[in-house]
């Protein structure tokens, strides 16, 4: 059994990460956003120093606010950059510091997203914080891959949750699945199960960004 850490459990994306872990025989620690808020750096580093070792840290949750180059504000960029980057560089430190002190493996993993391939308007804000993920990705296997640690990226596509159901249209929706070659949107689970192997059975795939997109941004 592993001891997981995961952000953003509690909901879309992360709560099938969540159930599928469990499901699979490991203790899953996600913390609300009343317990953990990433948008609270202090808070941030007040929280995560009471919290122990874990052989996993899964960096799933996020933020994404839109807001064109032309209405630029430096509050909404920080307040994405927060959230999205800057609080899973702290919680990372934290485990990474934890498991060299303690002689022990950790596996990593950092949630991308498709958007850093395939742009859309209004969205640079939510891409660039994104972007430094994933560079931040490679840079924990620059520096820390000879203490046994793996860290990789995870870039979902259009993944059929409450949120995009929700926030959009069945036009928009269509429009969305035409640009997909495999004409369907991702189940929770296909990115659960990548998150599974990466996480728990993978011992050699580091650095990498797995995008799991059904081939979009590669059409």
């Amino acid at each position: 059994m592993k001891k997981v850490f995961l952000t953003g459990g509690g909901r879309g994306i992360g709560k099938h990460i969540n159930d599928y872990f469990i499901k699979n025989g490991h203790e899953v620690y996600s913390p609300n956003r009343n317990e953990l808020d990433l948008s609270d750096l202090d808070g941030v580093r007040k929280f995560i120093d009471k919290v122990e070792a874990h052989d996993v840290v899964i960096n799933n949750a996020g933020t994404n606010a839109v807001e064109d180059i032309k209405d630029f504000k430096e509050d909404t960029f920080m307040g994405m950059m927060n959230v999205n980057l800057i609080s899973h560089i702290i919680i990372t430190n934290h485990f990474v510091k934890l498991a060299n002190e303690q002689n022990r493996n950790l596996s990593i993993l950092n949630m991308g997203s498709i958007r850093m391939y395939d742009f859309k308007k209004g969205r640079v804000h939510y891409t660039m914080s994104k972007a430094c993920l994933d560079i931040f990705t490679k840079y924990v296997i620059h520096e820390y891959g000879d203490s046994n640690i793996i860290c990789n990226t995870i870039s979902p596509g259009y993944v059929m949750t409450d949120m995009l159901s929700r926030n959009n249209t069945k036009e928009k929706l269509d429009l969305m699945l035409k640009s997909v070659p495999l004409k369907k949107f991702a189940h929770p689970d296909v990115i659960a199960e990548a998150a599974y192997f990466l996480c728990i059975e993978n011992t050699y795939i580091n650095g990498e960004n797995i995008v799991i997109d059904g081939g979009k941004t590669w059409k």
